[in-house]
């Protein structure tokens, strides 16, 4: 075989190789189920050496006795070295639920000043009633977000009930009580529509209307 002959095959296998690959990344990505958008406080804590929950030493933000939220990428990364500090940390990312266990993917965190701020989770996604879409207990509030069934519990979940099937966009803040397979159970302390930005053409536009009404 010729050395031009060679280096075609060689780039044949190459190009095969890479287009694999490339398949494999696509089909993983389309069956790994979705995060949802969130926020963790958390008092900085190791995942083995506090909760026994892990294998290796890994960085985890403390939301009580025994709840507790992993943190992965860059955030969880740059917090390893202090994991065991108990500083008050928020995260914001991406959450996902795997064999009972909360994880954030999150790229930077900031601490939390303001101690009397409460350890908690907060997720966003879209009303649902939580036996109806998730087949459990009783009609009640309950939250779908991404591959996560959230479970709500307290009296802003209560007052939600008559509006629980209408699929309207919540964001929830909240206390993680429970775990069970894929479903949190959140006693909420507020549940608040989502914010949207405003374009800066429509908001010279209220601006322009304002000024008109005031002259």
């Amino acid at each position: 075989m010729s050395l031009r002959s060679l280096s075609v095959v060689v780039a044949v296998l190459v190009l095969t190789i890479s287009v694999h690959a490339a398949e494999k990344e696509t089909h993983q990505a389309k069956t790994e189920p979705a995060g949802a958008r969130g926020n963790v406080v958390g008092n900085l804590s190791c995942a083995k050496c506090e909760f026994k929950a892990t294998e290796k030493c890994t960085t985890a933000l403390k939301l009580s006795e025994k709840q507790f939220v992993l943190i992965s990428g860059q955030a969880g990364e740059s917090l390893f070295a202090t994991r065991c500090t108990g500083k008050l940390i928020r995260a914001s990312g991406v959450v996902t639920l795997k064999d009972g266990v909360v994880t954030i993917t999150s790229k930077r965190s900031t601490e939390v000043k303001n101690k009397n701020v409460t350890p908690g989770l907060t997720l966003a996604g879209k009303l649902v009633c939580s036996k109806c879409e998730f087949k459990i207990g009783e009609c009640a509030a309950g939250l779908k977000a991404g591959s996560l069934q959230v479970l709500l519990d307290g009296d802003a979940a209560k007052a939600l009930f008559n509006a629980r099937c209408s699929g309207a966009p919540k964001v929830a803040t909240g206390v993680l009580t429970k775990i069970d397979g894929n479903t949190v159970y959140l006693k909420v302390s507020r549940i608040a529509n989502p914010k949207t930005k405003t374009r800066t053409s429509d908001k010279k536009k209220t601006d322009a209307t304002k000024a008109i009404k005031e002259t």
